[in-house]
C-alpha cells in the first residue's frame, strides 16, 4: 500500500473535504485537525482539478478525526461526507438536475445503480484518476460501490472498517436519488486487509 501514498487527490475533492469538515465540526474544529494530521499549512484550495495533497496526507487528516472525536468519530464523519455531497450538490446543480431528470422514471434499483456509476466515473475522471472506482451488482440485486486503492487507509489498520466518509457521501446520494433513507454498509476495507473498498447498498423494494 505504500507505493499509493504518494498519490494525490485534487483540488476540487480537498476543497469539498474541508467545507464539510467546517460545516460539521466548526473552523476552529478544522483548524485543530489539520494541525494534528501535519496539515495547519493547508488552505482552502481553488475548485478544480490539479493535484492537491497525497493519500498518505489525506488519510492522516481522517485519522486525526477518528481520534479527536473517538466513538463519535462514525457518525462525524458520516455527517462530512453527507455535508460534502450536499456541496457538490450546490456546486454542480445544473449537472445534478439533468442526472436527475434522466433517472426518475426508472425503477429505484436501476436509478442508484446509474447514481453509483456516475460517482464512480467521477472519481476515475477528476477528482482521484489514480483510483480504480467500479460498481458490482450481487445475485441478490445488492449494489456495490468499489474503490481500489482507497485514500483513507494509507498506512492506516483496523479490524473495523474506516471508510465512514464514504459511507456518508454514498447515503445522502443515494437519498437524494431516491427520496428516502436507504441502508448503506461498508463491508470490505483495505485498512482491514481486503483487496479493496466495498460499500453496499442494500434497497428493500
Amino acid at each position: 500500500m505504500a507505493e499509493n501514498a504518494a498519490y494525490r487527490i485534487t483540488n476540487r475533492l480537498l476543497r469539498s473535504a474541508l467545507l464539510g469538515i467546517a460545516e460539521v465540526i466548526g473552523d476552529a474544529g478544522l483548524k485543530a485537525v489539520l494541525k494534528e494530521a501535519g496539515l495547519a499549512h493547508i488552505g482552502l484550495p481553488p475548485d478544480n482539478d490539479e493535484p492537491a495533497i497525497t493519500f498518505e496526507e489525506y488519510a492522516a487528516l481522517d485519522a486525526a478525526i477518528a481520534r479527536r472525536y473517538g466513538p463519535r468519530a462514525k457518525g462525524v464523519l458520516r455527517r462530512v461526507g453527507a455535508a460534502v455531497f450536499q456541496q457538490n450538490l450546490r456546486d454542480q446543480a445544473l449537472i445534478l438536475r439533468l442526472l436527475a431528470q434522466s433517472i426518475k422514471a426508472l425503477p429505484t434499483r436501476q436509478r442508484v445503480k446509474l447514481l453509483l456509476q456516475q460517482m464512480a466515473k467521477g472519481i476515475q475522471e477528476g477528482t482521484v484518476p489514480q483510483q480504480d472506482a467500479w460498481v458490482e451488482e450481487d445475485d441478490d440485486g445488492t449494489l456495490a460501490f468499489c474503490l481500489r486503492p482507497c485514500g483513507l487507509c494509507i498506512n492506516r489498520r483496523s479490524e473495523e472498517p474506516l471508510g465512514h466518509f464514504l459511507v456518508g457521501s454514498i447515503q445522502a446520494a443515494v437519498q437524494w436519488a431516491v427520496g428516502r433513507k436507504v441502508e448503506v454498509v461498508e463491508t470490505m476495507c483495505m485498512a482491514r486487509g481486503d483487496d479493496h473498498g466495498r460499500v453496499e447498498v442494500r434497497l428493500s423494494e
